[in-house]
């Protein structure tokens, strides 16, 4: 079955770029929001970018997998999951299978993943069961319409399209933002300078180093945030450490 060709190469080259900034970003905020680093201070680097478009490219790969097997296995699910229900599912599986990686299952953000899906499954079912009104004869026109039109055939659509790509774009923010802050939740290595208070590198913001200081005893880290060039203090050593996980003070 073929399709007329709704992205030009325009569109692609405009929206590629955007994407990635937008997901590095998404990374960078969440692991910021851990440490509870400003927004502000958050810097996006030609490096993080290009990064976070091959992770970007390698969600969608996953999405478009999680989508396949739905849309294939769960076909004799019909009438309750039809060919669209499992498209747009594929983006909140996908979603909740990380979350349930990164916070595990007793965790409220995997919660929320489950409930993401639950809420979309009545969704689309109530969305039919209307469709198929009035009572009499109710489960007969039920079949049928999970059968015919976009429920069979999805992608025909214009407006399934692009609410599947804005849940995909979603999807991709959310898994950026929960990467970065496991991310900055797991880590053990970090690289710490030892002069009168001792401190510790939590970021790299392009020639920025941004520290704070530590209580290795306690593995918190304060606050109060330094701001200071690579090439800021010469005589300052940097040595890698264990030291980690670390939290903020504010969560103390």
């Amino acid at each position: 079955m073929e399709y007329r060709r709704w992205v030009t190469e325009g569109a692609l080259l405009f929206a590629v770029p955007v994407a990635a900034t937008t997901v590095a970003f998404a990374f960078e905020s969440g692991y910021a929001f851990y440490f509870r680093i400003p927004a502000a201070l958050i810097t996006i680097t030609w490096t993080s970018a290009a990064l976070a478009f091959l992770a970007l490219a390698s969600l969608l790969l996953l999405l478009l997998s999680c989508g396949y097997v739905l849309t294939h296995q769960f076909a004799s699910w019909t009438p309750w999951m039809t060919q669209k229900t499992a498209l747009m599912l594929s983006a909140f599986v996908t979603l909740t299978g990380i979350l349930l990686l990164q916070h595990g299952a007793r965790s409220p953000a995997f919660l929320i993943g489950l409930a993401l899906i639950v809420v979309d499954l009545l969704i689309d079912v109530l969305i039919r069961l209307i469709e198929s009104r009035p009572l009499k004869g109710l489960w007969k026109r039920f079949r049928e319409v999970s059968a015919t039109g976009e429920n069979a055939d999805p992608l025909r659509s214009t407006v399934n399209r692009f609410v599947l790509v804005a849940m995909w774009f979603f999807v991709s923010l959310a898994a950026a933002w929960s990467t970065g802050y496991s991310r900055a939740r797991d880590q053990r290595s970090f690289l710490v300078t030892d002069l009168s208070q001792e401190q510790v590198v939590l970021r790299r913001y392009g020639d920025v180093l941004l520290l704070a200081d530590l209580d290795e005893e306690r593995k918190v880290v304060s606050r109060h945030f330094t701001l200071e060039s690579i090439g800021g203090d010469p005589s300052r050593i940097f040595v890698s450490a264990n030291v980690g996980p670390l939290v903020s003070d504010a969560e103390r």
